[in-house]
Parts: structure tokens; sequence; C-alpha cells
């Protein structure tokens, strides 16, 4: 099964690079996409979702998915609406009401 990284808001893919290996988790099964990448600078919550869920929906099989802030909010999303691709979730630090200014 594989493990997908989701950073936070200001982090990039590889924010989770390092926890990925001090985890030892092959890197065969270690994704750290880049959010802002996938959606595009300037994109909103709902391009960002969208973007990760075309990313996660072309992935085989069932996904583990760490998210961190803005993606633990993602992540969370994502399990809502496809709950039979999703393995296990971990959630770092999900904001109940995410900053709109922001997002």
């Amino acid at each position: 099964m594989e493990i997908v990284f989701l950073h936070g808001l200001g982090q990039t893919g590889a924010s989770f690079s390092k926890t990925a290996k001090l985890l030892n988790i092959p890197e065969a099964r270690t994704n750290l996409p880049d959010l802002f990448a996938l959606a595009g600078k300037g994109a909103d919550f709902q391009s960002l979702c969208k973007a990760v869920s075309d990313y996660l929906d072309s992935k085989p099989g069932k996904i583990n998915i760490c998210g961190l802030s803005l993606g633990a909010v993602i992540a969370l999303e994502y399990a809502a609406e496809h709950p039979e691709k999703v393995g296990r979730l971990a959630l770092i630090a999900p904001q109940y009401k995410p900053p709109k200014l922001l997002l």
C-alpha cells in the first residue's frame, strides 16, 4: 500500500522526506507530491482538493494518507468523498475553520 504525505501551507512535498526516511518507508511506497505544483500557484482550496483528488485517484488500490495542516484538511475532504480508496489516515493539526483569506 502506498503512503502519500500531504504538506501544509508554505511547505513543499520535500518537507516530509526526512520523516519518511526516519520511518524507514521504502521509497517505492512513498509519495511526496507538491500540492501547489499539482494545482498551480495561487490555486484556491477547491482547486487544491480537485488536483489532489485526481492525483490520489490515479493511484491503484487503497492508499494511506498523512496530512499536515492544510494537507490534513485536504486528506480529510478526500477521505469523506472517497472512503473506498483510503486505507488509513494520519491527520496532524487540521484546522476546524481554515482561514478564508489564506484559502
